[in-house]
């Protein structure tokens, strides 16, 4: 084996361990939406206002929203949202349904399916895309004969 293609196996064996290791975090961030969930309560809640910030320098936007709900407990909570994804972006006076845990209602997340599991659907999608692609590319070529099968 020359030394150009030991370099590029020892590259993507590189790849392939630190896809690993973005799907390890994809996973984190399912379990600790699962985890949120299960002792969260739902409320209906209302977005107080809601704005972006364009980034200089990065070109990005980030959205912003402030929404406000009851408690069951009868306590009135404003919590901020925020991302960076256009078609997550909440509207002013746009009505939805929240999760929030009752110790920490500040923490407050929208209850709907893609907000709460897009990103990380996001990062288990990216990372097993590369990771089976990169393992491919590390397969070695196996030539098997019909005489080898029969055999």
């Amino acid at each position: 084996m020359s030394l150009n293609k030991t370099f590029g196996r020892w590259l993507i064996g590189g790849m392939v361990i630190a896809q690993c290791a973005f799907l390890w975090f994809g996973v984190g961030l399912i379990n600790e939406r699962r985890s949120f969930l299960e002792g969260a309560v739902r409320s209906q809640a209302e977005v107080i206002s809601a704005w972006e910030v364009k980034r200089t320098g990065r070109r990005s936007t980030v959205r912003h929203a402030l929404i406000a709900f009851e408690t069951a407990d009868g306590r009135l909570v404003n919590a901020a949202y925020k991302t960076q994804f256009e078609f997550l972006a909440l509207k002013d006076r746009q009505a939805l349904e929240v999760a929030y845990l009752p110790d920490d209602p500040q923490a407050a997340l929208p209850a709907d399916f893609w907000r709460l599991w897009f990103e990380p659907l996001l990062a288990i999608g990216f990372a097993g895309f590369f990771l089976v692609l990169g393992l491919l590319l590390l397969w070695p070529a196996r030539k098997v004969s019909a005489a080898d099968i029969v055999t």
